[in-house]
């Protein structure tokens, strides 16, 4: 899998700029120590607010669905559900930048 901003990632409003932070990082900045939010992405205007919140919850959602269809198999309903699987792993490979 490849890597990204460690979550849980937090969305900021800033001026009509919607800002997505990754998760705190301690640094140390010639002897201070501070905790600080790696930028992750922005988003600009109206209905980016909406994108932005869901970009926030990306970490969340990628964990959800990888563990969802780890147990699959030993759901009623969902083990036979085999679109559900394809379209879970499909998700799952476009996250890690690998085609399904």
């Amino acid at each position: 899998m490849s890597k990204h901003t460690p979550g849980p990632w937090i969305y900021e409003a800033d001026i009509g700029t919607h800002i997505i932070r990754g998760a705190d990082v301690e640094r140390n900045d010639n002897g201070v120590k501070f905790n600080f939010r790696d930028y992750v992405a922005s988003t600009w205007g109206g209905e980016n607010e909406s994108n932005a919140r869901l970009i926030a919850a990306a970490p969340e959602l990628f964990q959800v669905c990888v563990e969802m269809l780890e147990l699959s198999e030993n759901w009623p309903g969902i083990a036979h559900s085999e679109d559900l699987k394809k379209r879970a792993s499909a998700a799952i490979a476009k996250a890690i930048g690998e085609q399904p």
